[in-house]
Order: C-alpha cells, then sequence, then structure tokens
C-alpha cells in the first residue's frame, strides 16, 4: 500500500497543475509520509513532466505523469 503513495501522489501534482497551483508542492504533500529523493517538473520540448522518485526501504520508487496545457 505504501508504493501507492508516488502514483497518488503524482496524480495529486497533476490535479494542483489543472487547477493552477503548484504542482511539485502538491506532490510533496501527497506523499503520505514517503521521502521523496526529488520531485521535478521537466520540459521535454513542449511537454512538461512531473517526475519523482523516493524509497521504500531499500527499494526506490520512480514514476511521472505528464502535465496538459499551461494553466498560468
Amino acid at each position: 500500500q505504501r508504493a501507492l503513495a508516488l502514483p497518488r501522489a503524482l496524480e495529486a501534482g497533476r490535479s494542483a497543475h489543472a487547477a493552477g497551483g503548484d504542482p511539485v508542492a502538491a506532490t510533496r504533500a501527497a506523499l503520505n509520509g514517503l521521502e521523496p529523493d526529488y520531485v521535478e517538473l521537466i520540459d521535454l520540448e513542449g511537454i512538461t513532466v512531473l517526475a519523482a522518485a523516493a524509497r521504500i526501504g531499500s527499494t526506490r520508487l520512480i514514476d511521472n505523469v505528464t502535465l496538459e496545457g499551461d494553466p498560468r
């Protein structure tokens, strides 16, 4: 169940972005106790990706979501 916190947190970040909020802050806030290695926005030639990594014990979880449009 703890492993599901990362994709859920990224979805919270995507929702924040769609609402004009800060996707990185929303993702960090939704990690529910997982300590992130990183949470960052990456611009890949016009496609914005919200990427994150966190550890559960010795396992490193890595995930990302694409963000649609620019709410600003």
